[in-house]
């Protein structure tokens, strides 16, 4: 909870700033768009009060960024969870560590207690997943003739289940322009990303329903 408030407060301050400075808003306007876009985004809630899309390229990354990140675990968000990059960013400084003291036997350790190996494969493995399928869905969106953008930020929103995109289906915008085999991709896309992945994988799986 404690890294998941300081993204929010982080991205919040970032975004307030470049836009007085950029769009020259006043400072309450600015941290208004700003607040609400951002928790919109990291909450995975998908509302918005602004045409974001008209905002420096800059900003817009920013709230894209942020469906990568999601909720904390346990909540009802999508994406893929504050808790799980703190377990991967923990990991990467352990490595670098061991890197640099080869000898040492080091533990993963969260709120002082051993993280647990198989749950770090659980979570590499679930971010491997994440990736994976945004990169497949962008590309069975770009091959039905939906542009870049579009394909990347439509599989984004529903994989995601935060419903903020950008191009075609941008704020004031809507689904509609998508061909009905990509609304059939989305929407397994938002299955898996709502049942985190592995529950629909177990249920496709034929090993699951052999006696």
């Amino acid at each position: 909870f404690r890294l998941y408030t300081k993204i929010i407060l982080l991205f919040i301050l970032i975004l307030t700033v470049h836009l007085i400075l950029v769009e020259d808003l006043k400072i309450f306007e600015a941290l208004t768009l700003a607040g609400f876009n951002i928790i919109s985004a990291m909450t995975t809630t998908g509302f918005t009060i602004n045409d974001y899309e008209s905002w420096p390229y800059f900003a817009q990354a920013l709230i894209i960024a942020l469906l990568f990140v999601g909720g904390c675990m346990g909540s009802t968000s999508g994406s893929i969870k504050v808790g799980r990059y703190l377990i991967l960013l923990k990991q990467c400084v352990s490595e670098l560590r061991q890197s640099i003291h080869p000898r040492a036997i080091l533990y993963l350790k969260m709120d002082g207690k051993k993280v647990e190996e198989q749950l770090l494969i659980n979570v590499l493995t679930y971010f491997f997943l994440f990736i994976l399928l945004t990169f497949l869905g962008t590309i069975i969106l770009s091959l039905l003739g939906l542009d870049l953008l579009t394909s990347f930020t439509a599989v984004i929103a529903s994989l995601t289940n935060g419903g903020i995109g950008l191009g075609l289906v941008g704020p004031g915008q809507n689904f509609e322009v998508i061909p009905a085999l990509g609304k059939y991709v989305l929407a397994l896309l938002m299955l898996l990303g709502r049942l985190e992945i592995y529950t629909v994988l177990v249920l496709i799986s034929p090993a699951f329903w052999k006696k």
